[in-house]
């Protein structure tokens, strides 16, 4: 069996997978690694205590369709054949031929020909593999959550928001739950604190360059780290980046406008960044 294994972006980087919990996507890298060289796992439950996740997580990767289970209790990942490409002289041909035998290869993505195969992962008994118990609300309400507006995502959405709206009067409202969302990922997925986002914000929507690119969530996660380094130059921590700052010491603006016109280009790929 081949030890390597590879993953491809066009399934691990799309919003249905990134919007898994974190675990769920630990769990399908591991499933992944231990898969044979079709693409089946024989002992799911092993591996989901062995690296600390839950059921839950694998009835998410099961309703997502990232896998795809028996009634064995042997599960298999559905795009094994776009992930991976093993050569013929390192195939191992898998053990499960009879759960094989039951899909079908549509370029890349296994498929059930006979859906009586798949396990009903809120019947099957409990000591069998999944148990009875349906996902719980909490792994639920982070597939389908809707934000309140006192909730943390839904105030940085606001926060943002309205400094977009104080520098231009014509920005058309966005959908606050669609921010939420993305600023749910960054605070979850990145592990980023509530306060050092709304900072970053006010640093950004009060900076001659950064108030005109960052426009969304999406611009803050993608830019920042770079807004984290900046914000620690001394020179904005003496001045407080403050817009004005840059209006009112000509000289200085001058300076600055080559500096950012430069990172302008490189952002937008017009330039190769060094």
């Amino acid at each position: 069996m081949a030890q390597r294994r590879m993953f491809a972006l066009k399934i691990i980087d799309t919003d249905l997978f990134l919007d898994m919990p974190v675990s769920s996507q630990l769990l399908y890298f591991q499933l992944s690694m231990r898969a044979d060289d079709d693409g089946f796992v024989g002992s799911p439950q092993k591996i989901i205590k062995m690296v600390n996740c839950s059921s839950d997580d694998l009835k998410i990767l099961v309703s997502k369709s990232f896998i795809i289970p028996f009634e064995s209790g042997i599960c298999v990942i559905k795009h094994w054949k776009i992930h991976n490409y093993i050569q013929k002289d390192r195939y191992q041909k898998t053990l499960y031929g009879q759960e094989k035998s039951s899909l079908e290869n549509d370029n890349g993505t296994y498929n059930l020909m006979d859906t009586k195969c798949i396990q009903n992962v809120h019947e099957v008994d409990t000591q069998v593999r999944l148990g009875k118990a349906r996902l719980g609300k909490a792994s639920i309400d982070k597939i389908n959550k809707t934000f309140l507006s006192d909730s943390d995502e839904y105030r940085l959405s606001t926060f943002l928001w309205n400094h977009i709206k104080r520098n231009n009067e014509l920005a058309k409202e966005p959908n606050m739950q669609k921010w939420s969302k993305q600023f749910d990922a960054i605070i979850r997925l990145d592990n980023r604190k509530t306060e050092d986002i709304k900072n970053i914000i006010a640093f950004a929507q009060n900076n001659e360059f950064w108030y005109k690119n960052i426009l969304s969530p999406d611009k803050v996660r993608k830019h920042y780290e770079t807004l984290i380094l900046q914000m620690k130059e001394p020179k904005y921590k003496k001045e407080g980046c403050k817009k004005s700052d840059f209006v009112n010491n000509c000289s200085e603006r001058e300076h600055e406008a080559g500096y950012y016109k430069d990172l302008e280009d490189k952002l937008l790929g017009y330039k190769d960044a060094e």
